[in-house]
């Protein structure tokens, strides 16, 4: 199918975009390292790291100084699996081979979707995460002020790395330092991006060709974590949620049950709140574990 998603949970986020059958838009990984083989070393992380001077090593080689974060050198599943703080040398006692280190890096850390055409940057969005732990963020933000720096590091990057690429390609970033490239769209935003976004992007894969005029956008998604894997959606309740004042949408992320991969170490999410104001997104995901309870 043209929306080249890897779970169910996803196909709501894509509403009732249409998208042409001989018209192919990546959004799981494992899709994109196969139809970008020329691009798709952007998931070795210790390449990433070096196009930026980034200190970094693969275990078991030890870090000259600690704390450092250690993840996997490929991570085709994202959502921080297998990644880990060391805060001293006892850390990496035990560890699975594939795994590095790289410097531990501080700020904001902010996910950019760019639309790219032929390996320029036309288009930015950012969202900041404020974290819980490793890989849970207690919200996201539709960032709308400056982000002139953060556009010119990520250009400059696209432009000397992803020469010819026409695609959506998705960057995490920590304190205006690159930790991750996706060559795909993060689904979880697209409400964020406002109406028009999808067909934007099917004319993007599908001639190669960027024309959005943003319009307004909600401006949070706040997340509902749960430590069960199996659970049962109550439709009814979630609609009764996203009826509250402020809220645009709720998504179920749990697959009715079902077990899905993609998680933080820490925990599953069972849902996400896309909300006008902060205040009404977390009242809102205060009732999702009603709507969505363990079965």
């Amino acid at each position: 199918m043209p929306f080249l998603f890897a779970e169910p949970y996803m196909a709501p986020f894509f509403g009732d975009a249409r998208c042409p059958e001989h018209v192919r838009v990546p959004v799981a990984d494992v899709t994109s390292w196969s139809m970008f083989p020329q691009h798709n070393h952007v998931y070795n992380k210790a390449w990433l790291c070096r196009t930026q001077g980034i200190a970094h090593a693969p275990l078991p080689i030890k870090p000259p100084a600690y704390p450092v974060f250690v993840k996997p050198i490929t991570n085709l599943l994202g959502m921080s699996i297998g990644s880990f703080r060391a805060e001293r040398e006892a850390d990496l006692a035990e560890y699975r081979p594939g795994l590095f280190w790289m410097e531990l890096l501080t700020g904001p850390h902010i996910s950019t979707d760019v639309a790219v055409v032929k390996g320029r940057a036309r288009w930015f969005a950012h969202t900041r995460g404020h974290p819980i732990d490793n890989g849970r963020f207690s919200h996201w933000e539709r960032l709308n002020g400056d982000n002139a720096a953060l556009d010119r590091m990520l250009g400059d990057w696209i432009a000397r790395h992803l020469d010819g690429y026409i695609g959506i390609c998705n960057f995490e970033t920590i304190g205006g330092r690159i930790i991750e490239c996706h060559l795909r769209m993060s689904v979880e935003f697209i409400p964020l991006y406002g109406k028009g976004w999808l067909d934007a992007v099917v004319a993007l894969y599908g001639q190669g060709e960027w024309a959005f005029a943003e319009d307004g956008f909600p401006r949070f998604m706040v997340p509902s974590f749960t430590e069960n894997r199996r659970h049962a959606v109550d439709s009814a309740a979630v609609r009764a949620i996203e009826a509250m004042p402020g809220i645009a949408a709720v998504f179920p992320t749990i697959n009715d049950g079902l077990p899905e991969l993609g998680n933080p170490p820490n925990g599953f999410r069972r849902a996400v709140v896309i909300a006008q104001s902060l205040a009404e997104g977390m009242e809102a995901a205060a009732r999702i574990p009603d709507a969505i309870r363990p079965a």
